[in-house]
């Protein structure tokens, strides 16, 4: 910056000429870790900008070239780990030695390389780097499903009698692509009897069933099968999205009711 000095005594005042004034930074002390968006979308790569920063808050210009650093702070889902791109555009899973580069004392993506970001995993988070002892921290993340991709059981039901409500009703799950509940989503599921089941007895069809959905969760009530079976599973379907079975189950005979000729 430039600088004037006015010296002043009582109603006097005398100024010196302007004088450029130019003062190095400090040793690093912390990092800035800046996002591009706070709500970025599962799957959609993000770009960091890291700042590095002395005590006083100025910019460590001398801090640049190739230095290693170690990201960490999101989750995992699935065999989905958080990634960032090192200086050669290599995604790199968080938690390795990644080379990121700096000039004048900034990290900026460029091509996708050199801190392109991308996480899986829907929650609220902060990502933090480190070098070695020095840290910094970003602001809070907050991590949107990606679209609706596939249905899955959450839960099957259970062993019951023949015309008897299932006690364990069939719940079905909304999900992204990663594994996680497209909480956004409002599907119509249809359930039938997976083919080629029940392994013996059979064949049956599911009745009663009233569904509803919240939040990309779909539950059943009153679901049953009137005929008897061993190794029965459900078949969830919902338009274009990935269809799902259910773990198998078995539906007995009722308590005896009636005789009946069979010969």
């Amino acid at each position: 910056y430039t600088y004037t000095a006015t010296a002043v005594w009582q109603t006097w005042t005398a100024s010196s000429s302007p004088t450029q004034v130019t003062l190095a930074s400090g040793a690093l002390h912390h990092f800035q870790v800046a996002v591009a968006t706070t709500t970025p979308t599962a799957g959609v790569a993000d770009n960091l900008t890291i700042t590095a920063i002395d005590s006083a808050g100025n910019i460590v210009t001398a801090y640049a070239g190739s230095h290693i650093l170690t990201f960490s702070g999101a989750g995992s889902i699935g065999a989905f780990t958080p990634k960032v791109t090192n200086t050669s555009g290599t995604a790199i899973n968080f938690g390795a030695a990644t080379a990121i580069n700096f000039v004048a004392g900034v990290s900026t993506v460029s091509g996708g390389s050199n801190g392109a970001m991308t996480l899986y995993k829907v929650e609220t988070t902060t990502v933090s780097v480190t070098d070695a002892s020095i840290s910094g921290t970003s602001a809070s993340i907050s991590i949107s499903p990606a679209s609706a991709n596939k249905l899955v059981f959450t839960q099957s039901p259970g062993n019951t009698v023949a015309g008897v409500a299932f006690a364990s009703q069939p719940r079905v799950t909304v999900q992204d692509q990663f594994g996680n509940t497209a909480t956004g989503d409002a599907s119509t599921v249809t359930l039938s009897i997976k083919a080629g089941t029940p392994m013996s007895g059979g064949p049956g069809t599911v009745a009663g069933c009233l569904e509803s959905e919240a939040a990309g969760v779909v539950t059943f009530s009153g679901c049953n099968i009137t005929t008897t079976g061993t190794g029965y599973q459900l078949h969830a379907t919902d338009g274009t999205l990935t269809p799902a079975d259910s773990g198998a189950f078995n539906i007995t005979p009722a308590a005896a009711s009636k005789l009946a000729f069979t010969q």
